[in-house]
């Protein structure tokens, strides 16, 4: 099972009322997802890299720091905050269209968190993640019991002489 967790955002309840957000992507075929972001990529070069320039108000002053999705000519990864609302959208489309992932999210809205929370903000962090990992591990779990019970009382059926025992182990590759 491979899950990618990414963050947005700052647990802080000082900041007011920006919420901190962990998204984790349960991707379901990794290979065939590869492919269709690196075609994404492809098809996209060179609204990427222009997209991925510094840009400059009116009066001259830095407001977005380019350089950050390519290294030199390569490109190293996509940068959300480097895309326009325009390719955004597209991204998303062209990433839907089969389902090889999952995405799933938490929100935690800072205005509620209590001060020794955020004493350790790295605690915060890894204990939703633990929470959210342990909410696949018990699905998967839960389902791959469902079939597996399901299968021997069909095999009991078909071949009531052939006793089965199953053995589920933690073990996920």
């Amino acid at each position: 099972m491979n899950i990618y967790v990414d963050e947005s955002g700052s647990i802080n309840n000082k900041l007011g009322s920006k919420p901190f957000i962990i998204a984790l992507i349960h991707v379901l075929d990794l290979k065939k997802l590869n492919t269709v972001f690196r075609r994404f990529i492809s098809a996209n070069i060179a609204t990427l890299k222009e997209l991925d320039k510094d840009f400059y108000n009116r009066e001259g002053k830095l407001t977005k720091k380019g350089n950050l999705m390519f290294h030199g000519e390569k490109f190293h990864e996509i940068k959300g905050s480097q895309l326009n609302q325009e390719m955004k959208i597209k991204f998303v489309n062209y990433l839907v269209k089969n389902k090889y992932f999952e995405l799933y999210y938490i929100k935690i809205n800072n205005d509620l968190l209590t001060d020794k929370i955020c004493e350790n903000t790295a605690r915060a962090f890894n204990y939703s993640i633990k929470l959210a990992l342990s909410f696949f591990w018990s699905t998967i779990f839960l389902q791959m019991k469902t079939v597996c019970y399901s299968w021997m009382k069909e095999m009991r059926e078909l071949k009531p002489d052939i006793f089965l025992k199953i053995t589920l182990t933690q073990n996920f590759a």
